[in-house]
């Protein structure tokens, strides 16, 4: 457990920046497309999502308390990890697992106990959140 601890928090910024952004399109579709174009096409981004946000969610669970925890959790406030949760809790979207994972992450944070983090990620919810 500690050790994919330490993986996640190693390279919390990449996962992030996997869940924040599109991905790019395939090769064998963008040949077909123009450079214009290229950004504003819709992308298959459902099951990469999904994943990650299961990730995080799994991190975010952990019960004792370690040096990669904090960090995961440091890292997460730093990125503003809550607002695209919440962006994809609430905006339109076409596959109700992202959905699923974005309402358990939030459900997860909210029951977070005890610790001075707990309290910290709470208060990056609500600032995330803007209430």
């Amino acid at each position: 457990l500690e050790a994919m601890l330490v993986a996640i928090a190693e390279a919390a910024d990449a996962f992030f920046m996997a869940l924040a952004t599109p991905a790019p399109l395939p090769p064998r579709i963008a040949r077909f497309l123009p450079t214009s174009d290229l950004e504003t096409m819709p992308r298959p981004q459902a099951a990469q999502r999904t994943k990650l946000l299961s990730l995080f969610e799994e991190a975010l669970r952990v019960k004792h308390s370690c040096d990669a925890h904090r960090s995961i959790l440091e890292a997460l406030r730093q990125l503003g990890f809550y607002q695209v949760v919440l962006d994809l809790l609430l905006l339109p979207h076409t596959c109700n697992a992202i959905h699923i994972r974005a309402a358990s992450i939030v459900e997860e944070t909210l029951k977070m106990e005890g610790s001075h983090d707990a309290l910290l990620m709470r208060q990056a919810l609500l600032q995330d959140a803007q209430l």
